[in-house]
């Protein structure tokens, strides 16, 4: 068969198009195991070698079946709330601050490999669905990096949203007193430029900045600063959970025996991690 240059038979080409179609879909039947079905909530970001402390902080967790963004408030669900500061950036994350508790979507076969180290190996894991239920959802990662000052992204990026987010914070301020509450069903059409301000201000401070995450470009996966490998999903409020929705509790092995019994309820699911 003689063909003109450049051109491809039709049978071949009917056997490339039947090739790709095939691997993609053996690529589909693969699990991913980049991402879980569960949420898991570490507990020993600042000492993640403390076995002993960090054991009796989950014990606590498991007592008052609270996930607490704040000690003072475990046994309480809470609601939304984030404090707003005017010499505050984005990119210092001390603009807009959240009380938040935060659950990273990683495989139970990774979570020793970067997290634990970082986290310590005591914590819970959650259906990501019962979570997502309750509101929560993944932060908006923003990378930083050597350069960024200028241009549009990374630094620079962060620094316009604050710049903005400001601006019309100072605007929803000129039309209510300091001490005047207002509320807005979800979907309501604002009513006036008035009410559309202050919608605008609303969602921008808490569907979006509070969710606003940095994190520099440049470093090692295993460095502290890498936030990025977390991914991070964030509640607003305290996870105030039954026994039914804890998937399963992360122990180190030398103390497993003593968390079952402690809290048998949860002794068959225990799952050793090993540092």
């Amino acid at each position: 068969m003689k063909l003109a240059h450049g051109s491809v038979p039709f049978c071949i080409t009917r056997l490339i198009w039947a090739t790709r179609v095939v691997v993609l879909r053996n690529d589909m039947k693969k699990k991913q195991s980049y991402i879980s079905r569960n949420l898991s909530h570490f507990v020993g970001f600042r000492n993640p070698l403390d076995h002993q402390g960090n054991f009796e902080t989950l014990c606590a967790i498991l007592a008052s079946r609270t996930v607490a963004y704040s000690r003072e408030t475990a046994g309480v669900q809470g609601g939304v709330q984030f404090s707003v500061h005017g010499g505050g950036c984005l990119s210092r994350e001390d603009f807009i601050v959240p009380s938040v508790t935060c659950y990273a979507d990683i495989p139970f076969e990774e979570l020793s490999v970067v997290h634990c180290k970082k986290y310590g190996y005591f914590g819970l894991a959650f259906n990501k669905k019962s979570l997502a239920e309750k509101g929560a959802r993944p932060v908006l990662y923003v990378p930083t990096f050597d350069g960024d000052h200028w241009g549009t992204n990374g630094r620079a990026l962060l620094q316009d949203l604050t710049v903005v987010a400001k601006a019309l914070n100072r605007e929803d301020g000129k039309h209510r007193r300091l001490t005047e509450k207002r509320s807005r069903r979800v979907g309501s059409n604002p009513p006036d430029a008035e009410e559309t301000i202050f919608a605008a201000n609303s969602i921008f401070q808490k569907d979006l900045l509070s969710f606003v995450k940095p994190f520099p470009l440049e470093v090692e996966d295993e460095a502290i600063e890498n936030v990025y490998m977390e991914r991070e999903w964030r509640l607003f409020g305290n996870y105030v959970f039954k026994d039914d929705d804890v998937i399963s509790v992360f122990v180190t092995e030398d103390f497993c025996s003593l968390l079952a019994e402690r809290f048998p309820m949860f002794g068959k699911r225990l799952t050793v991690v090993r540092p």
